[in-house]
Protein backbone atom coordinates (compact mmCIF):
# COMPACT_ATOMS: atom_id res chain seq x y z
CA UNK A 1 0.00 0.00 0.00
CA UNK A 2 2.82 2.60 0.72
CA UNK A 3 4.24 1.71 -2.72
CA UNK A 4 1.00 3.06 -4.05
CA UNK A 5 0.46 5.57 -1.90
CA UNK A 6 4.02 6.58 -3.07
CA UNK A 7 2.76 6.70 -6.86
CA UNK A 8 -0.21 8.52 -6.41
CA UNK A 9 1.52 11.52 -4.31
CA UNK A 10 4.84 12.00 -5.56
CA UNK A 11 3.77 11.10 -8.62
CA UNK A 12 6.35 8.11 -8.86
CA UNK A 13 5.78 5.76 -11.72
CA UNK A 14 8.09 2.96 -10.85
CA UNK A 15 6.51 2.65 -6.89
CA UNK A 16 3.20 2.71 -8.66
CA UNK A 17 3.79 -0.56 -10.88
CA UNK A 18 5.88 -1.83 -8.52
CA UNK A 19 2.88 -2.25 -6.13
CA UNK A 20 0.27 -2.89 -8.79
CA UNK A 21 2.24 -5.49 -9.92
CA UNK A 22 2.84 -7.58 -6.65
CA UNK A 23 -1.01 -6.91 -5.87
CA UNK A 24 -1.43 -8.42 -9.21
CA UNK A 25 0.86 -11.34 -9.25
CA UNK A 26 0.32 -12.51 -5.68
CA UNK A 27 -2.82 -13.77 -4.57
CA UNK A 28 -4.04 -12.98 -1.28
CA UNK A 29 -5.34 -16.17 0.84
CA UNK A 30 -4.70 -18.58 3.21
CA UNK A 31 -1.13 -19.13 3.14
CA UNK A 32 -0.52 -15.54 4.94
CA UNK A 33 -2.74 -16.54 7.68
CA UNK A 34 -1.45 -17.63 10.96
CA UNK A 35 -1.64 -21.57 10.85
CA UNK A 36 -5.36 -23.01 11.50
CA UNK A 37 -6.98 -20.09 10.94
CA UNK A 38 -9.32 -19.67 7.71
CA UNK A 39 -10.60 -16.85 5.86
CA UNK A 40 -14.21 -15.77 5.63
CA UNK A 41 -16.29 -15.74 2.80
CA UNK A 42 -16.27 -11.74 3.47
CA UNK A 43 -12.06 -12.04 3.60
CA UNK A 44 -11.94 -14.49 0.58
CA UNK A 45 -14.19 -11.96 -1.85
CA UNK A 46 -11.97 -9.40 -0.63
CA UNK A 47 -8.62 -10.59 -1.02
CA UNK A 48 -9.57 -11.88 -4.96
CA UNK A 49 -10.92 -7.79 -5.53
CA UNK A 50 -7.44 -6.59 -4.06
CA UNK A 51 -5.78 -9.05 -6.70
CA UNK A 52 -7.97 -8.19 -9.63
CA UNK A 53 -7.58 -3.90 -8.58
CA UNK A 54 -3.89 -5.05 -8.83
CA UNK A 55 -4.10 -5.85 -13.01
CA UNK A 56 -6.84 -2.28 -12.95
CA UNK A 57 -3.74 -0.64 -10.94
CA UNK A 58 -1.46 -1.51 -14.24
CA UNK A 59 -3.43 -0.14 -16.49
CA UNK A 60 -4.71 2.85 -14.99
CA UNK A 61 -3.85 6.18 -16.39
CA UNK A 62 -3.74 9.57 -14.75
CA UNK A 63 -4.34 10.93 -10.89
CA UNK A 64 -8.09 10.39 -11.12
CA UNK A 65 -7.93 6.54 -12.01
CA UNK A 66 -5.09 5.96 -10.09
CA UNK A 67 -6.99 7.55 -7.10
CA UNK A 68 -9.88 5.46 -7.44
CA UNK A 69 -8.06 2.17 -7.80
CA UNK A 70 -6.07 3.58 -4.87
CA UNK A 71 -9.23 3.63 -2.52
CA UNK A 72 -11.02 0.57 -3.98
CA UNK A 73 -7.83 -1.08 -2.74
CA UNK A 74 -7.73 0.56 1.02
CA UNK A 75 -11.63 -0.66 1.72
CA UNK A 76 -10.63 -3.93 0.18
CA UNK A 77 -7.75 -4.45 2.63
CA UNK A 78 -9.23 -3.10 5.27
CA UNK A 79 -12.28 -5.41 4.88
CA UNK A 80 -10.10 -8.22 4.68
CA UNK A 81 -7.77 -7.31 7.57
CA UNK A 82 -11.12 -6.31 10.24
CA UNK A 83 -12.24 -10.17 8.74
CA UNK A 84 -9.27 -11.80 9.82
CA UNK A 85 -8.28 -9.85 13.12
CA UNK A 86 -4.94 -8.47 11.58
CA UNK A 87 -4.79 -4.45 12.68
CA UNK A 88 -2.72 -3.95 15.74
CA UNK A 89 -2.04 -0.97 17.42
CA UNK A 90 1.40 0.33 19.18
CA UNK A 91 -0.70 -0.56 22.58
CA UNK A 92 -1.39 -3.92 21.46
CA UNK A 93 1.41 -5.83 19.32
CA UNK A 94 -0.32 -8.73 18.89
CA UNK A 95 -1.98 -10.11 15.71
Amino acid sequence: MDRLYEGLVGPTESSWSQAAAIFNDEPIGEHLLPPGQDLSPIAEAAGERVHELGKEALEANGPEDRSARFAEAMIACATCHSEVGAFQTPADPSP
